[in-house]
């Protein structure tokens, strides 16, 4: 026999914030017990002790019985638990409406755009944080960037509508992303998605200010994307460098290749793999030995 729900937001009106390995949360600011911590899920919102679920905004949202079985308000039962709220099914029914709407759309490619990133995301990232949380697989995913000059941007590419559909239930998510320093940077992502019309098969030209964005990454004829980088100290060995790299972005030697004449300051990295070579400009003005080193990503024009 299913209960009646015992909610109590105004015991939620006053709290403190709590930021942790398990999560990103509250703890009531009257209560003496530092363990008794509310942990918020993608959606913002949370359960108290009796099981009753409060939706981002602290309102009664939704209960779970003893089995761990949700229900709405009124007493159905939701297959599948919570799935973010009115506003955030409005949101996915307007992007499911459009899809729906594109003809032949099993073969039409489309560009999901994700916005409020944390700043500092790039696109190993985003791809980990989508086949975590998405019905996709790796190799469905055709493309994945950051906006260049927009650091709180990046796209996905996907063929037909039903995959880009599968994207939808990221909207109004978290994205969480842990510093180095052990702090967590967590935003509500934003989900956009559009038909794609393609530059030669690689950027999408209907992309807001185009003239400055389309540009592709340089690879030179081994497939390889290469990087510039300067103000490297002069004392340094490329040994030295590429064991650095290693350092900073947990990948192997092998997949680094060093191109620095006469032991000069500047240079370049050459990499097999995109991605790495985004974590590698992340490294921009990093202090290494008596200078800071500077990246500097090579594009055609």
């Amino acid at each position: 026999m299913k209960r009646r729900p015992s909610h109590n937001p105004a015991i939620f009106d006053q709290y403190i914030q709590y930021d942790g390995l398990e999560g990103e949360g509250f703890r009531i600011a009257q209560s003496h017990n530092s363990t008794d911590i509310y942990i918020v899920d993608d959606y913002g919102g949370w359960v108290d002790k009796e099981l009753n679920y409060y939706d981002r905004d602290g309102e009664p949202a939704g209960y779970f019985d003893k089995d761990y079985n949700f229900y709405d308000m009124q007493g159905y039962r939701i297959p599948g638990g919570y799935k973010g709220g009115k506003s955030i099914e409005r949101e996915i029914k307007k992007k499911q409406k459009y899809l729906d709407s594109v003809p032949d759309n099993s073969k039409q490619k489309f560009v999901v755009e994700i916005q409020n990133l944390p700043p500092n995301t790039v696109p190993i990232q985003i791809v980990n944080y989508i086949l975590e949380r998405c019905d996709l697989k790796q190799s469905e995913i055709e493309e994945c960037k950051k906006v260049q000059r927009q650091s709180t941007k990046g796209y996905v590419v996907v063929t037909g509508a039903e995959k880009a559909q599968k994207l939808l239930v990221l909207e109004g998510r978290k994205f969480r992303l842990q510093e180095k320093d052990g702090k967590f940077i967590s935003n509500d992502i934003q989900i956009f998605v559009r038909e794609a019309k393609f530059n030669n098969g690689r950027q999408f030209s209907d992309y807001p200010n185009n003239s400055k964005n389309n540009q592709q990454v340089e690879q030179d004829d081994d497939g390889q994307y290469k990087i510039a980088f300067d103000n490297l100290d002069s004392k340094k060995t490329n040994q030295e460098l590429i064991n650095w790299i290693v350092g900073q972005t947990n990948c192997s030697a092998n997949e680094i290749e060093l191109k620095r004449p006469n032991q000069k300051t500047s240079g370049e990295v050459l990499f097999l793999n995109e991605n790495l070579m985004y974590l590698v400009l992340k490294q921009n003005g990093r202090q290494f030995g008596d200078s800071r080193i500077t990246f500097k990503q090579i594009t055609k024009q």
